[in-house]
C-alpha cells in the first residue's frame, strides 16, 4: 500500500490511514471488521470531512479541492477498510477495480453515521464499506421533520426525502 508522506502533514495530525491502521491493529474482541465500527470512534467534524472528501475525490472537476497527500491518505484508508472486512483475502487489483464503490460507500457510511449523532438516524446494524440491503438504519420522526430542509443530496437521499423539493 502507498504511505502518506508524513512530512508535510502537520505535527500531531494522524494520517486516516494511520488511524485506521492502528484501530484494526486493537481489534483482539472481534474479527469481523466492519467500517462503522472505526468511523464511530471519530469525532462529527472528521465524519465529515471523510464523507466530503470521499465525495469529491469521485467526481471530476472536485479534486483538486483535495491534495495528493489527502487522495492517497484517503484511499488508501478505503482500501484497508475493504481488504480488513475482506479478512484480507481479495487482490489488491480486485481492490483498485471497485474503488470508487469502496470511496462512495465510506462517504454514505460517515454520513449515515454523522446522521445518527444528529438524532436523524437510528442505526440499526454494523455497516460495510460496500452499500449493502437492506439499510442498516431507520429515519427516526426528528430525521424526517428536519431532515428534509437539508441542502445535501447524500443526506436527502439517506432520508428518503425527494431532491426534487430543492
Amino acid at each position: 500500500m502507498n504511505t502518506v508522506d508524513h512530512e508535510r502533514r502537520p505535527a500531531g495530525i494522524q494520517s486516516r490511514r494511520d488511524n485506521l491502521a492502528d484501530f484494526i491493529a486493537r481489534q483482539t474482541s472481534s474479527p469481523n471488521f466492519k467500517l462503522s465500527d472505526w468511523l464511530q470512534t471519530l469525532d462529527t467534524h472528521e465524519l465529515q470531512r471523510i464523507e466530503e472528501d470521499a465525495q469529491n475525490c469521485c467526481q471530476d472537476g472536485f479534486l483538486g479541492t483535495l491534495s495528493d497527500i489527502e487522495v492517497v491518505d484517503l484511499v488508501d484508508a478505503a482500501l484497508m477498510a475493504y481488504f480488513a472486512e475482506m479478512s484480507f483475502e481479495v487482490a489488491r487489483e480486485d481492490a483498485i477495480d471497485c474503488l470508487d464503490d469502496l470511496l462512495i460507500g465510506l462517504s454514505i457510511v460517515a454520513c449515515i453515521e454523522r446522521l445518527e449523532r444528529a438524532g436523524w438516524l437510528v442505526i440499526t446494524d454494523r455497516m460495510s464499506i460496500l452499500v449493502e440491503h437492506p439499510q442498516p438504519y431507520r429515519v427516526t420522526y426528528k430525521g424526517f421533520k428536519e431532515g428534509i430542509w437539508s441542502g445535501e443530496p447524500l443526506t436527502l437521499w439517506l432520508l428518503g426525502a425527494s431532491l426534487e423539493l430543492h
